[in-house]
């Protein structure tokens, strides 16, 4: 399966009911785990012109990426934009991606907003990324970091790696915030550990040229620039760490597992 096949997959599991007085869709469903393509957009079909909203959704993923039809944008649009105006929200975000890369419909950036919003709106966390996308990048619209970061932020409080590695960047590169390499190394990590590759090599290129050496033995790494806070571990003499920020007489770490931040005495580190 592609990748947008396995979108697919798991949003149709997601919104399929364990248990139907209508079994069609699950019978669809079903067709369509099992690559029987044809038979999946038969009932599809027949469910979606009865405004069945999953459905059209579905047919509209399957003409995208020419799954048991011919590859047709403009099919596909046709169905996301009923399954949108029904409030389907992965259909406004799909339909939102189609105008904005003028597939199947005219380039039109104002659409593209108006769905991605709709569906960001929605809780739908590809869209919330996408919407934050477009006021990153500026694409078709005026760039503005705020309302990037904004949207972002709740895509990336539901887990989404693209949004939380995205940032990483913003707070590494002071994007419409404070420069902070401590979020910013936060966000990296949290984006490693979701499955976002490239946020390695962000973490990798803000940490270049911060390692340092511990000077003293066992030396207290805490939670916060406070000797009251909780200690997060213990760095013996000699260790090597990566070095943020300084606050006061206070150091932002890093430890080399990658993993572990906390602070330091600055006068403990070379």
């Amino acid at each position: 399966m592609t990748i947008l096949s396995n979108i697919l997959f798991v949003a149709l599991l997601n919104s399929a009911p364990i248990q139907s007085h209508n079994n069609s869709f699950i019978i669809g469903f079903t067709s369509y785990q099992e690559a029987n393509y044809p038979a999946a957009i038969a009932m599809w079909q027949h469910l979606a012109q009865k405004g069945d909203v999953r459905s059209q959704y579905a047919l509209g993923v399957m003409h995208e990426l020419g799954q048991g039809v011919k590859h047709n944008y403009s099919t596909a649009a046709k169905w996301y934009t009923q399954a949108a105006e029904q409030g389907y929200a992965m259909a406004r975000n799909n339909l939102a991606m189609l105008y904005e890369n003028a597939q199947g419909v005219p380039q039109d950036f104002t659409i593209a907003k108006k769905y991605y919003l709709l569906a960001a709106k929605q809780g739908l966390p590809s869209a919330q990324y996408n919407y934050a996308l477009m006021h990153y990048e500026g694409a078709g619209i005026k760039q503005n970091y705020t309302i990037a970061r904004q949207w972002l932020t709740k895509a990336a409080e539901q887990g989404f790696a693209s949004a939380q590695y995205n940032l990483g960047v913003m707070y590494h590169k002071g994007h419409g915030v404070p420069q902070d390499h401590v979020q910013a190394v936060k966000w990296f990590i949290t984006a490693i550990n979701t499955g976002a590759a490239r946020a390695q090599t962000g973490l990798r290129l803000l940490l270049k040229d911060t390692n340092k050496t511990i000077t003293s033995a066992e030396v207290n790494v805490y939670l916060s620039p406070d000797r009251n806070a909780d200690v997060v571990s213990r760095v013996d003499a000699g260790q090597r760490i990566y070095t943020l920020s300084q606050q006061g007489s206070w150091t932002a770490v890093l430890l080399h597992d990658q993993q572990t931040l906390g602070w330091i005495d600055h006068s403990l580190i070379d």
